[in-house]
């Protein structure tokens, strides 16, 4: 989701070390290198920090992630 969306992977560093403590940290980058962001619904956004957290036992699975907000069609 976070690809299709930005048009590009959520952790970014120069080596892979600073990948996976990224990854590590939860701290996807949200902010699209083509300034695209303010097309990214705040829903949008919110799904997808919850889908990328690094533990387990708070990252949504999906169940969860169905029944958040980004999904309603009202």
């Amino acid at each position: 989701m976070y690809f299709l969306l930005y048009k590009q992977f959520p952790f970014e560093g120069d080596n892979l070390d600073e990948k996976i403590s990224k990854i590590e940290q939860g701290k996807p980058e949200l902010k699209d290198r083509n300034n695209h962001n303010e097309r990214i619904s705040p829903k949008a956004i919110s799904l997808i920090k919850k889908m990328l957290l690094f533990s387990t036992e708070d990252r949504f699975n999906a169940c969860q992630c169905l029944q958040h907000g980004y999904f309603d069609y009202e």
